[in-house]
């Protein structure tokens, strides 16, 4: 997974977990919150609307298992594929398949603000935008789509916990004006010359 070439001078790794306090809490708190307000404002709008808790009948079962098929199956891999177009153009990117999950790679080097974009998109296209759309129609969608639709929301919401978490070490432990790229499975950053 590692291109082989030698690390740019005066490259220094961001260490992501100094502690699992530095990573994982922020990641899960920050996290839990979007997906908290995601479910509260939708559970308040969706009583607002007077929608009722759909039947588990067959329609409902069919609408259920179409929905999260499509979230199962294709979104992890849009959610990657998004992170790639918005990588360097010409950089070089590969999407690796695991048996649990997708993942993009790219040993570009970028700015650290480039870098919280790659990480934020997934969520702003996946999640947040969505969601947005779902309060728009939500008076015309029926009650069992209403609900479906907001619960596939959370899940792809829940999809970017590490990207989170990636969002909040960039933020907190590099530098504003450092460039930021991979190398195998480390994160690294070094300070732009072109100060």
């Amino acid at each position: 997974m590692k291109s082989g070439r030698p690390l740019p001078e005066g490259s220094a790794e961001v260490l992501q977990a100094k502690s699992v306090r530095c990573r994982f809490i922020p990641e899960l708190l920050i996290t839990a919150l979007i997906i908290a307000t995601v479910f509260f404002t939708g559970h308040t709008m969706i009583k607002h609307c007077d929608k009722q808790l759909p039947e588990t009948n067959l329609k409902f079962s069919i609408e259920f298992i179409g929905v999260f098929a499509v979230c199962f199956l294709i979104l992890p891999l849009i959610h990657e594929i998004i992170h790639a177009f918005v990588y360097p153009a010409k950089a070089d990117k590969k999407i690796w398949k695991l048996p649990s999950a997708y993942f993009v790679y790219c040993e570009a080097e970028m700015s650290r603000n480039r870098m919280v974009t790659v990480l934020a998109m997934p969520l702003v296209i996946l999640g947040l935008f969505p969601f947005i759309a779902w309060i728009a129609f939500l008076s015309s969608l029926p009650g069992g789509l209403a609900y479906i639709l907001l619960i596939a929301d959370i899940y792809m919401i829940f999809l970017c916990i590490s990207d989170i978490g990636a969002i909040w070490v960039t933020l907190r432990y590099v530098p504003k004006n450092a460039k930021v790229f991979s190398s195998g499975v480390h994160y690294y950053y070094r300070m732009d010359d072109r100060r």
